[in-house]
């Protein structure tokens, strides 16, 4: 799926209005978190998985132990 948002004003800041369909195809509701990526070519937006960045720290740095 592709879609264009517009970005609109809010308080100082700008935010983007994700279209209801978006929205239910990434299983996102008011308050989930989105993490952005700069790309070469871009921007790339995807769901906020905090638990599974920290598990893979976690394995980093068993990684790192094991190597040593």
């Amino acid at each position: 799926m592709s879609v264009t948002v517009k970005l609109r004003k809010v308080g100082d800041s700008l935010g983007v209005i994700l279209p209801k369909e978006l929205l239910q195809e990434l299983k996102l509701s008011e308050g989930d978190r989105l993490h952005v990526t700069l790309q070469a070519d871009g921007a790339c937006l995807s769901t906020d998985d905090s638990e599974f960045a920290s598990a893979m720290k976690a394995f980093g740095r068993t990684l790192e132990a094991l190597a040593n």
